[in-house]
């Protein structure tokens, strides 16, 4: 397998969450995931209604979390499936290519970074952008997400 090293820049589209409402705003309920600067629970601090959420600030799914910053947690990534609100701790990765087999292999790609990053130094935007991924290639110019898939769903039916 053929691997080449892409920036992040180069595979997303980088979003900064619009969420401005803190933890002890958020009305208890079932309706959304808060995700937050949290490397347990896929990220997930919470779950909460979204009577007090602008839908505007409600975040699509279908992305990659990196985790700016936090007391051990910073330099981790998480894949979110489905819509959540989330804050400024965090950035979002959107692409077009991007489901729950690619996330996941990403994230275990992503989440090698860890080790460069704490509550002293964060994941700030510029870095993120700059994080390099190793990823299967068919041709030189791009990733080869089909080989993603089917590595993952190798892992899914070897269990």
């Amino acid at each position: 397998m053929r691997t080449k090293t892409f920036k992040v820049k180069d595979i997303f589209t980088i979003v900064n969450p619009k969420g401005h409402l803190n933890t002890k705003q958020l009305i208890p309920g079932d309706d959304i995931p808060y995700v937050a600067a949290k490397k347990t629970n896929n990220g997930v601090a919470k779950m909460c209604s979204k009577d007090n959420i602008p839908a505007t600030d409600i975040m699509d799914g279908n992305a990659i979390v990196f985790i700016q910053q936090g007391d051990g947690s910073a330099g981790y990534t998480t894949y979110q499936p489905k819509p959540f609100y989330a804050i400024s701790c965090v950035t979002c990765g959107y692409s077009p290519r991007l489901n729950e087999e690619r996330g996941l292999y990403l994230v275990s790609i992503l989440d090698k970074n860890k080790t460069f990053y704490s509550h002293a130094r964060s994941w700030n935007q510029r870095l993120i952008n700059e994080t390099e991924l190793p990823l299967p290639v068919h041709t030189v110019q791009s990733p080869d997400y089909e080989l993603i898939g089917l590595i993952v769903g190798g892992w899914y039916r070897n269990e």
